[in-house]
């Protein structure tokens, strides 16, 4: 090797090309193609001339990388081009790119076998790829070797989702029995990032963003983040006294109030027995507007009604579970909109519930009454309603058919 030539290609006229020929060895291990330099100076053209052999045009100089290694090589200056780059640069580049390439290989491998491992969950499989594309998992694991525990920890804990309806846990409760510590798997740790992303995966839902879609993605695989505020609005339910929910539930009935259950009080003291009246089912609303208008009317002697509140949250699935359970029979009512229809359809695939009020026959749009925004639904349990409803194109609200709605919920006296 020609120390002359090491020198001249440390020159600071050289520097750019002795930079691109470091980058594309270190990245690569080998020097091929060629490489332009954009708006080179004089000075540097006239080295770039000397050095390769070849004059030039224009504003940006090309070094065939292929020919100014054969020019050096039948020169004799020097052996090999890499070679003399490594000598110029103080390191050894190839080695730097074989570690990077073993590297890169490491982290496939981390991904292909736990990918390998859950590929019967197709929609699992998939977002742990897309994980290993998009570089992410490299911002949480400091190397191939601890990636490949935390994808171990993420499976583990996957492996229990989603939980069935009945089943929905805390997420405390649930982070400590998969991972020995109740916060594993908060928002701030590696873990709980991923496995929120992963149970937004198994959902088939977008990752969550915010605090609010966090909550909705837990819910949506049957885990409470916080039980507290899972809440679900009772009237007139009665049960045995044998629970503090049941002795909740009776007190608010004999006094004919609206009550709010956590899910906190119906995992930690549930009520076994209902009390239902012979021959009547427990009503189901979606509007709490429903249930301020029976409360207010029929005092006590109307219902027993739950009302879901929009999209049902795990405190509402979980007292719903227990009522079906307990063999009482469900019915349920929501707005004549695509979104009531969604939450119908979604309660009727979970839970034994029937229709109330809410078929083909039930729906009477008002002229002018409130558009249908949205795509349309199908509803489940009648094929035709959805129909009428697209071709009306208008949302029949809850609070407009209440009189119908309490007059059922009444008991004759």
């Amino acid at each position: 090797m020609s120390d002359s030539l090491v020198d001249t290609l440390r020159q600071p006229r050289l520097s750019r090309l002795l930079d691109r020929l470091a980058q594309r060895l270190r990245s690569h291990g080998v020097l091929q193609n060629s490489i332009t330099l954009r708006n080179v100076t004089p000075t540097e053209r006239s080295a770039l001339e000397a050095l390769t052999a070849q004059p030039s045009r224009g504003r940006h100089f090309t070094v065939d990388v292929a020919e100014l290694e054969s020019f050096l090589l039948s020169s004799g200056r020097c052996l090999s081009l890499a070679e003399l780059v490594e000598a110029a640069v103080g390191e050894s580049l190839r080695d730097i790119a074989r570690r990077k390439q073993c590297d890169s290989a490491a982290w496939n491998d981390v991904i292909d076998g736990a990918a390998r491992s859950v590929k019967d969950r197709q929609k699992l499989s998939e977002w742990l790829q897309q994980k290993g594309q998009s570089g992410h998992l490299k911002k949480l694991a400091t190397d191939p070797e601890a990636a490949a525990r935390l994808v171990s920890d993420v499976l583990r804990v996957t492996a229990e989702l989603p939980k069935p309806i009945g089943d929905a846990v805390p997420l405390s409760v649930f982070a400590a029995d998969t991972c020995g510590d109740a916060h594993a798997l908060d928002s701030g740790t590696s873990l709980g990032r991923l496995v929120i992303g992963a149970a937004a995966a198994l959902a088939g839902d977008e990752p969550p963003r915010s605090a609010g879609e966090r909550r909705r993605v837990w819910e949506s695989v049957g885990i409470v983040p916080d039980e507290m505020s899972a809440t679900v609005l009772v009237w007139n339910l009665r049960a045995d006294d044998a629970s503090l929910v049941g002795q909740t539930l009776n007190r608010h009935a004999d006094a004919g109030e609206p009550l709010r259950l956590t899910f906190a009080q119906l995992r930690r003291h549930p009520a076994r027995e209902f009390r239902v009246p012979a021959g009547r089912s427990v009503f189901v609303c979606e509007n709490p507007a429903v249930v301020a208008a029976a409360a207010a009317e029929l005092k006590t002697a109307g219902g027993p009604l739950i009302c879901v509140d929009g999209q049902p949250n795990l405190a509402v699935l979980r007292l719903l579970t227990l009522l079906a359970d307990n063999g009482q029979q469900l019915v349920y009512h929501g707005d004549f909109d695509w979104g009531g229809l969604r939450i119908a359809n979604f309660l009727m695939r979970q839970l034994p519930i029937e229709p109330w009020r809410y078929r083909a026959d039930d729906y009477v749009p008002s002229p002018g009454g409130r558009k249908l925004k949205g795509s349309p639904v199908a509803a489940d349990w009648d094929a035709e309603l959805g129909h009428r409803m697209q071709a009306a194109g208008t949302a029949v609200d809850e609070e407009s058919v209440i009189a119908g709605l309490l007059a059922d919920l009444r008991w004759l006296t």
